[in-house]
């Protein structure tokens, strides 16, 4: 499960109020949507929000959890209602719970992926009968399963053109839980480093406007 930072007051719009559309400069990559996804509320106030309630001065933590159903371009802003913002691609939210207990964490931009604890925490409030998702623990050498299984071991054959030791999956595959797969951690590799660039297409695009 990704996780989305978004400033205040608007990340607590969408967790306590009716805000279900978050206001981006750069289309939501594909693979997103109908993914359920963490709301982060970030470190900075935006100074232009005009919002006001409860529950809106929470910073750095997470506040809910919502499911991107889709995205849109809108020049005039009106297809959202009253959160939705012109000339921007409106990417559209539903099935929001806001969590009980905002689950402090550290953001980053685009889609990023929240660290084991961030997620335990999360999923004690919101369905605690869940298996953990497929993440990564990173090690002083080597990666863990959320089953703590090593799953990728240093390659004692390679080395990178610096001659700094790589990396290399176990094999064979050593934990057998349900959803604990080559293919689902691979999935994750490839999705971390999308939203990276997308990310950088972000701060490209924020630093042009």
């Amino acid at each position: 499960m990704r996780a989305l930072t978004i400033r205040q007051p608007w990340a607590g719009a969408i967790a306590h109020q009716n805000k279900r559309v978050e206001n981006r400069s750069w289309k939501l990559p594909t693979k997103h949507e109908g993914a359920r996804i963490l709301i982060h509320a970030g470190a900075q106030l935006d100074p232009d929000a005009q919002v006001y309630g409860p529950h809106l001065g929470v910073y750095g933590a997470v506040v809910a959890v919502a499911t991107v159903t889709g995205c849109h371009y809108s020049k005039d802003g009106t297809c959202c209602g009253p959160w939705g913002f012109e000339n921007a691609y409106h990417w559209t939210l539903d099935d929001v719970t806001a969590l009980d207990t905002p689950v402090p964490a550290k953001g980053a931009l685009g889609f990023w992926t929240p660290p084991d604890d961030v997620l335990a925490a999360v999923q004690q409030q919101i369905n605690p009968e869940r298996t953990p998702p497929m993440t990564g623990r990173p090690t002083e050498w080597g990666v863990y399963c959320p089953h703590d299984k090593q799953i990728v071991e240093r390659d004692p054959d390679h080395t990178d053109p610096e001659g700094q030791p790589v990396g290399r999956i176990v094999d064979p595959w050593p934990c057998t839980m349900d959803g604990c797969t080559i293919e689902a951690f691979e999935q994750d590799e490839q999705g971390r480093e999308e939203d990276y660039y997308a990310a950088l297409n972000e701060l490209a695009a924020d630093v042009h406007r």
